[in-house]
């Protein structure tokens, strides 16, 4: 079942078929919220799209964000062509063979300083590469889109102070990858590699690193150390201090009222990413429920406040990288 390894374009009429391929043999790695991987043979896995109406959409952004990604240099599959199976809609990209950062340091912590090092070196490579406007879709468009999907959680006027929030993250121009977390970094002999490239982007940093905080700090931070072990992979500990190995290897500093105002940036923002994810994230209803009440009471009144109070900073995050 080997294919020509030429990048081919998606079909852009809706009428032209796709060329069909068949599961048979092919075992599942792994399950997502809008997709299902399989591997194909020793070299080439498939990412099989659930059923959805915007599933043609989102594949052809995919294949498109990768071979863009894939042109500028960035450590990622490569990715081959688009095909049929079982009746759904698919990618197939380059099989890479490594261990996940999440699991990577949950079997050996005693690398997490290097690990963790290393993951936020590779991110500050990434939000330097040059990258042309309308190369990626722009990530500000992206949260606008999902704030106004929350109508059925929040009144017009929180959705509005999230478009508020979302307008004061200046327009950066920055390659964004837009799900950056240890479970998308693969570590291939001593290189990270990134998976997962549906949410790439051009857009300020702050998107970025606000997806490591969220995934991290934040969980431990709000949720018990239960839930956020379970969630992360790692023990509370070694995500605090993973968290506190990326900050500084990322921002560069070991100033102590430095780091204390990223960690309040950080802290300030995060909460607009996780509503913003609410109806993307694998969550219960009750988790959603909470956390709209949570930011009710803790978030939305303090919009405008850290709107002024962290405007600065995110101009220099932007110029400084």
């Amino acid at each position: 079942m080997k294919s020509a390894e030429t990048n081919a374009p998606i079909p852009a009429e809706q009428n032209l078929s796709l060329r069909e391929i068949s599961l048979k043999g092919c075992s599942c790695l792994g399950k997502g919220q809008n997709s299902t991987v399989y591997q194909l043979d020793e070299e080439r896995i498939l990412k099989l799209y659930k059923p959805a109406p915007h599933a043609r959409d989102a594949m052809v952004q995919e294949q498109r964000n990768a071979q863009a990604a894939c042109a500028r240099g960035v450590p990622t599959p490569k990715v081959f062509e688009a095909v049929q199976a079982d009746g759904c809609l698919g990618l197939i990209f380059e099989l890479v063979q490594g261990t996940s950062l999440r699991e990577a340091i949950a079997k050996e912590p005693e690398r997490l300083t290097q690990l963790v090092a290393q993951g936020a070196q590779l991110l500050r490579r990434l939000h330097r590469l040059p990258v042309s406007p309308g190369t990626f879709p722009a990530m500000s468009e992206t949260y606008h889109e999902r704030a106004d999907d929350l109508a059925d959680l929040l009144s017009a006027a929180e959705i509005g102070l999230l478009h508020r929030m979302i307008d004061s993250i200046p327009e950066g121009k920055s390659f964004i990858h837009g799900d950056f977390h240890r479970g998308n970094l693969i570590l291939r002999e001593k290189q990270l590699m990134l998976i997962d490239v549906a949410d790439v982007s051009l857009g300020h940093p702050l998107y970025d690193v606000l997806g490591t905080y969220m995934l991290g700090m934040h969980l431990v931070k709000n949720y018990p150390a239960a839930l956020a072990e379970k969630m992360v992979g790692w023990k509370k500990e070694i995500i605090s201090k993973a968290w506190d190995i990326f900050k500084r290897t990322y921002f560069q500093t070991e100033d102590p009222s430095e780091l204390a105002e990223i960690e309040a940036l950080m802290e300030a923002y995060c909460p607009l990413r996780w509503l913003t994810f609410l109806k993307l994230a694998p969550m219960s209803e009750e988790m959603r429920r909470q956390s709209v009440e949570e930011a009710r009471e803790n978030f939305f009144p303090h919009i405008p406040a850290h709107i002024e109070r962290f405007r600065s900073r995110l101009e220099a995050m932007g110029r400084t990288l």
